[in-house]
């Protein structure tokens, strides 16, 4: 890939290559899409937010597409996030 290529590819928006299909009972969907445009937010967007959130809790650890290569930490106090950093996987050396 040419140098200006891969600096094309960096503008393109993220784009989320898998999906997961997941069913749930009606009265779920409404709440759901009703906390959604409380927040001014699209249901899968709430969703995705929703699990982030929850894996995090978990302490799923993934990278971030957005945080350059950083992965997110959170910290946890009383089943709620805190606080939430960034941090390289590879302490550089100066």
């Amino acid at each position: 890939m040419t140098a200006e290529a891969a600096h094309d590819h960096q503008k393109r928006p993220l784009v989320h290559s898998r999906t997961l299909r997941v069913r749930l009972q009606p009265e779920l969907v409404d709440a759901i899409v009703d906390a959604a445009s409380r927040r001014g937010m699209k249901a899968s967007a709430w969703l995705r937010h929703a699990a982030i959130t929850v894996a995090m809790l978990e302490g799923v650890l993934f990278p971030d597409a957005l945080a350059g290569g950083k992965r997110r930490y959170a910290r946890i106090e009383g089943g709620a996030i805190v606080d939430v950093q960034y941090l390289a996987d590879q302490v550089e050396e100066a």
